[in-house]
């Protein structure tokens, strides 16, 4: 890359799936001072267009083709979209026919000898960046340090076991996302090899795990429960950590896999802006917190506390309110975007999570949901998880999401349902449900039964978009 002009400063894209190349161009990259921008392999046009146009990268690694997916096709249609320099385009791994004119092939660039002088990067350099998911606006580019990742990564190999001289790691999420990142920089700062899977495949996975006595790896629910719907007993002989993330369910699910399958499952804590694996449950943590997000830093310097996101007071433990974080795997700015950086942390160099939880009494603390999530109902912040994990008890529902709506001249929870085929689901005797068990101001003002609900792809998976549902919400209230 510095043969090529491309330095210090300078960003490059990477848009591949989980390959050795990908590491091999980040650390080649973190040598010479170049910032790597993450980017989704679910990206198309529109989202890699406003990518190449907001980061301005000057080159961008890709795989010719994957599947049905033309990546080169995609690059062009996204390029001629941007105002800005020219972007050189390397291309790693077979070279087909779709690869575009004037594609360098990654191999090409690899120098044997004679090698440049290389730039001394400073520790606070920026070396990576991560796109937030973007679901209900357009996405900020997280940056992040080579100080931030090194401590964060030594932080989670030792805090997770990964040190152990037999340990090995199966990376089955996407290194573009922090989730998998943060794991495979993990593995890196503990000296343990990555059984690496370019996309997730649950027979695959469960295979792996068998044949290559995997110890650790870290997934979402979803992702959890595809592999033991196709895998063997032996599979689990070998693993002793695995940090799961429900996006979409509740901590039941990650409950009833560990109960039904004997898996050791802890639920985990993390965000863009301070990494992933933040924070971690125990695995001898009770069940009543064990899989549920948060837990202890993995860090022993970095400091969580509460606000009141209206009073702007600090809250006591088992007050919910705003989680602030500060620690060493910090982001260090949104790229390009001073004010928002300004916004996101406070003066004492908290970053606001935009997350509602609360402290725990022995200094851990849970995520309970997004702030944009949480109801204010009956003057009190609630948990939306509380009302969808209640009808989800009843018969024939076997998906919850519930949003705000404002109805009645006051903020109300509407409850969207999925049923047990060939269920019919009468909303009013829902709610007749509801009174029975919940406080009156929980109860749902509407019930409306979906065959899907909207979902946004994610370098994770997908999730659920309660912006969609809230608009769907009022407009079913004006009705």
């Amino acid at each position: 890359m510095l043969q090529h002009g491309i330095g210090p400063g300078d960003r490059v894209a990477v848009w591949m799936v989980n390959d050795p190349d990908w590491l091999a161009v980040f650390l080649a990259c973190t040598r010479v001072g170049v910032i790597v921008v993450a980017v989704n392999t679910r990206f198309r046009v529109t989202e890699l267009a406003d990518m190449l146009e907001r980061t301005q990268p000057r080159a961008i690694f890709y795989r010719a083709g994957l599947g049905s997916v033309n990546f080169s096709e995609l690059i062009r249609a996204s390029i001629a979209r941007v105002n800005g320099p020219s972007v050189m385009e390397i291309v790693a791994g077979p070279a087909g026919p779709d690869v575009l004119a004037g594609a360098l092939p990654l191999e090409d660039l690899l120098v044997r000898s004679g090698l440049p002088e290389f730039p001394d990067p400073a520790p606070d350099d920026g070396a990576i960046m991560f796109a937030t998911s973007g679901t209900t606006s357009a996405p900020k580019f997280v940056l992040h340090s080579h100080r931030s990742i090194v401590d964060h990564a030594v932080d989670v190999s030792s805090d997770f076991f990964m040190t152990d001289p037999d340990s090995t790691v199966l990376q089955a999420l996407p290194y573009c996302g922090v989730f998998g990142f943060c794991q495979a920089m993990a593995a890196i700062a503990a000296g343990r090899p990555s059984i690496i899977m370019d996309i997730f495949d649950p027979v695959g996975a469960g295979r792996l795990i068998a044949d290559e006595r995997v110890t650790h790896f870290n997934a979402t629910d979803e992702m959890l429960s595809a592999i033991v719907e196709v895998s063997s007993p032996e599979m689990r002989a070998s693993l002793r950590l695995i940090g799961a993330a429900s996006f979409n369910r509740g901590p039941e699910t990650l409950a009833t896999l560990a109960a039904d399958h004997g898996l050791p499952i802890v639920g985990l804590y993390g965000m863009s802006e301070v990494q992933a694996l933040y924070a971690r449950r125990d695995l001898h943590d009770p069940p009543a917190s064990r899989f549920h997000g948060g837990g202890r830093p993995v860090s022993r310097v970095a400091e969580i506390r509460v606000r009141d996101p209206e009073s702007g007071e600090l809250l006591a433990a088992g007050k919910s309110g705003e989680l602030e974080l500060r620690g060493p795997s910090l982001l260090k700015t949104y790229f390009g975007d001073v004010a928002a950086t300004g916004t996101a942390m406070t003066e004492d160099g908290f970053v606001r999570t935009g997350d509602l939880g609360f402290l725990e009494e022995d200094g851990s603390f849970t995520f309970e949901s997004r702030m944009g999530d949480a109801l204010r109902l009956g003057g009190f912040l609630v948990n939306p998880d509380e009302i969808s994990g209640f009808i989800e008890t009843i018969e024939g529902i076997v998906a919850c999401v519930v949003v705000g709506v404002r109805a009645e001249g006051r903020q109300r929870a509407a409850a969207f349902v999925k049923t047990r085929e060939p269920a019919v689901i009468d909303p009013q005797s829902v709610i007749d449900r509801c009174k029975g068990g919940l406080a009156p101001f929980k109860i749902p003002v509407i019930v409306h039964a979906l065959q899907e609900f909207p979902v946004a792809d994610g370098p994770n998976g997908v999730k659920i978009q309660r912006g969609e549902l809230r608009r769907l919400a009022i407009a079913l209230t004006e009705q």
